[in-house]
């Protein structure tokens, strides 16, 4: 909730952090809305911060939640105190206790951090509107409901020749039971390194045979349950080294919001048909298979709108720069009879999230009363004049 003088902008992240990157810095500030998708859910645990506060903000920092951007606002925890001597945007790590909420059949928690709470503390010089707020490193943690336990947790790899674009290893093992690092004896030069992390029911779609980088590709594989995170690297081999490497989503979360006021119970399903041709990472070639022009199976998500208004899928897209244009057809199910059929579509770049928003069911009747009166005021009146004879 930001009052019409905030302002903000990015600057780069605290000294001493773990992580390097830019802080959020907001200006004249109320609290920080965070939207937390809880669908699939088991338990939270905590929301960890780092914060920095001007020298004209109050002390106080409140945590708030609800299921509702507006309404219903629930107290977490107890307020905490800024040090009056922490001022001067010094870093400050935080955290707030989540594990008492209970959000079992919602889809999006709402978590209001507020800050310039206990105007009458101790600092004197507090200024709404001279405050300002530095925030980074927001993380939530918790457990996780396992949506399908048939997805695979396997870390495919091809290492190749920087000189002579040829594959000189290609491996894959899984990361939950065999390893969480990935061990290559090669020769003195440098290499090109491909990283697939695949969480799907079936096997990326890599060919089968690569023998250079020009015969690399992705194909999507993930289906309604699963993801895929990919990265390419680079490296120099010329004595024993360690190398992190950061996997990036190769996909994108494609979300359906309803906003029906009117009950729609009698809906038990929904099947999305993608209505675009699979996509395809190929990042060191213009070439590629010729792709299945069959039409695709449909995404089929069970739902139940008394406690569910959104629909949440992914789908890949590849790690690539440019936008894809994406098209569904839905059709809205009760058991095996057909409802409603209607279709969406839109753009959107890797990791992002496309929202579609409307009406599940349009409404089909509507409900009305009438009141009678009598309007016996006339309008006007008109006098025609006659002679006597």
């Amino acid at each position: 909730m930001f009052p019409s003088w905030t302002t903000h902008t990015f600057l780069n992240g605290f000294p001493n952090t773990s992580v390097s990157n830019k802080l959020l810095e907001a200006g004249a500030v109320g609290s920080f809305i965070l939207p937390i998708p809880v669908s699939g859910i088991r338990s939270l645990d905590k929301l960890s911060f780092e914060m920095g506060l001007s020298k004209y903000n109050a002390l106080g920092i409140e945590l708030e939640y609800s299921f509702s951007r507006s309404t219903g606002l629930s107290s977490l925890g107890k307020m905490i105190k800024i040090p009056k001597e922490n001022l001067g945007f010094i870093k400050n790590t935080l955290a707030f206790d989540l594990s008492e909420i209970t959000f079992q059949g919602q889809d999006t928690l709402y978590l209001f951090l507020s800050v310039n709470r206990g105007q009458l503390s101790e600092n004197k010089n507090f200024t709404q509107r001279k405050s300002a707020v530095r925030i980074d490193n927001i993380r939530v943690s918790g457990m996780r409901n396992v949506r399908n336990e048939k997805l695979k947790n396997d870390l495919h790899y091809v290492i190749f020749d920087q000189k002579s674009n040829l594959k000189v290893s290609r491996g894959k093992f899984d990361v939950e039971k065999d390893a969480q690092s990935l061990r290559v004896e090669l020769p003195f030069g440098e290499y090109s390194l491909v990283s697939i992390y695949n969480n799907s029911v079936k096997n990326p779609f890599l060919p089968e045979v690569i023998g250079s980088k020009n015969d690399f590709y992705l194909l999507d594989s993930m289906e309604v349950d699963g993801r895929i995170f990919g990265s390419i690297d680079t490296f120099k081999v010329d004595r024993s080294f360690s190398k992190k490497l950061e996997l990036h989503r190769a996909y994108s979360q494609v979300r359906f919001e309803f906003t029906d006021t009117l009950a729609t119970t009698k809906v038990t399903q929904l099947r999305v048909y993608p209505n675009h041709q699979p996509f395809a990472w190929n990042p060191y070639s213009i070439n590629l298979p010729s792709l299945d022009a069959k039409p695709r199976k449909p995404y089929v998500i069970d739902i139940n709108m008394d406690r569910e208004k959104t629909v949440v899928f992914n789908e890949f897209l590849g790690l690539e720069a440019m936008a894809r244009d994406l098209k569904y057809k839905v059709e809205v199910m009760e058991e095996e009879k057909v409802l409603r059929t209607f279709e969406v579509q839109g753009s959107v770049l890797n990791n992002m999230q496309l929202v579609f928003k409307g009406p599940l069911l349009p409404p089909t009747s509507g409900f009305g009363g009438f009141e009678i009166s009598l309007k016996e005021k006339w309008t006007g009146e008109k006098v025609i004049t006659f002679d006597k004879e």
